[in-house]
């Protein structure tokens, strides 16, 4: 398999991850999956 870690400040780019990791000020806010295809 192949890994992919992708950095943006653009939700709409967050859109096509399997799995969102959201931070805060440092901090992990959310560690969702979001049902992308891709």
């Amino acid at each position: 398999g192949i890994t992919v870690l992708m950095v943006t400040h653009e939700p709409d780019m967050a859109e096509f991850a399997r799995r969102v990791v959201r931070f805060v000020d440092g901090r992990v806010e959310s560690d969702t999956g979001n049902g992308g295809n891709h």
